[in-house]
């Protein structure tokens, strides 16, 4: 499975799930507090985690797909 996320800076998000991009939609979302940019898993204030698995192949791109990269299978 490929999943992945692009948030654009007027905050028009979209999702990709194995291939196949969603429809735009706006959001209200910046982040969660200014000194965490990336969270993956999270912790809840009582010490609770909530990823319970493993993330394989973590990627992360410096600049903006566009469509037909967000829609490409990576092997």
């Amino acid at each position: 499975m490929l999943i992945g996320m692009r948030v654009k800076s007027e905050r028009s998000t979209c999702v990709v799930s194995n291939g196949k991009l969603s429809s735009e939609t706006k959001t209200k979302w910046e982040y969660i507090r200014s000194t965490a940019t990336i969270r993956i898993g999270g912790q809840t204030t009582a010490g609770l985690r909530h990823l319970f698995g493993h993330v394989r192949n973590f990627r992360l791109w410096h600049k903006e797909l566009t469509d037909a990269q967000l829609g490409e299978v990576v092997e």
